[in-house]
């Protein structure tokens, strides 16, 4: 979740509650791997360890939300709306495969931190935005500034293009891996009908002195056990904004959907 300037526990507290649940997500996540319930309050809070899924905070003022925050950032709505429109560049600029935007990430964070505070920033919101299954944006209209909302706006709509992208690739990915998969195994069962035929018309061979203990007690590694692959139904191609009116009762507005959040 990134909320871009706006202090949505004074605009929007449904949706303030709502991002702290959110927040819980991965402690949930990591609860579901061991058949934990989500309801089960105090055994996933045990298990996830005060892990939580990235919320960004940036915004003029400090906001109740930083104590679930991985990263909360006061500063000018200038330089917020020059951050905003960093993160969407950033965005864009990944690769259009999971496995290799992680490695890019790890390669270039050191190298970002150095030269450029803000880039670097910038790079961890994207990419925290594109490894979520659901990501958010959330912006409003408290300053009043066009700029700030078209900031959020070409995040969302980066997200949902990189993310369309990526689910494409995974696409792609999986079904060239299960037709493998189905060949190897096709290949496989044929060369054991083979095998079969043959050993059955062989006659018995005479015993010989290899000692078959021996060769017993050789280790041999397994095969290796190829598997189907599925696509990942949990992540989303459609990435998720929503829009603080206050004048207006705090209408949440999925921009690229068309239908209210709400």
């Amino acid at each position: 979740v990134l909320v871009l300037c706006e202090d949505i526990t004074q605009t929007s507290s449904r949706v303030a509650l709502s991002i702290r649940q959110a927040a819980k997500n991965e402690a949930i996540k990591m609860a579901a791997a061991t058949k934990t319930q989500s309801w089960l309050a105090e055994p996933v809070k045990r298990i996830g360890q005060g892990v939580q899924s990235p919320v960004y905070i940036i915004d003029v003022i400090q906001t109740k939300l930083e104590d679930i925050s991985k990263v909360s950032v006061v500063a000018t709505p200038e330089d917020i709306t020059k951050l905003g429109f960093k993160v969407a560049d950033a965005i864009a600029n990944l690769a259009d495969d999971l496995a290799q935007i992680a490695d890019a990430q790890r390669a270039q964070q050191d190298a970002d931190e150095a030269s450029d505070p803000m880039q670097a920033l910038a790079q961890q919101i994207a990419y925290d935005l594109i490894q979520a299954d659901k990501p958010l944006v959330v912006s409003g209209t408290s300053l009043s500034s066009i700029a700030l909302i078209e900031a959020a706006a070409q995040i969302t709509q980066a997200l949902t293009q990189k993310r369309a992208a990526i689910k494409a690739a995974e696409q792609q990915q999986v079904e060239a891996h299960n037709a493998k998969v189905e060949a190897a195994e096709a290949q496989a069962a044929t060369a054991q009908q083979s095998e079969d035929k043959d050993l059955s018309a062989k006659p018995n061979k005479p015993e010989t002195g290899v000692d078959t203990e021996a060769q017993d007690d050789v280790e041999r590694e397994p095969a290796t056990k190829l598997e189907l692959k599925e696509v990942n139904k949990n992540y989303h191609a459609q990435a998720g904004i929503y829009l603080a009116v206050p004048d207006a009762n705090s209408i949440g507005v999925c921009m690229l959907g068309g239908q209210s959040v709400e």
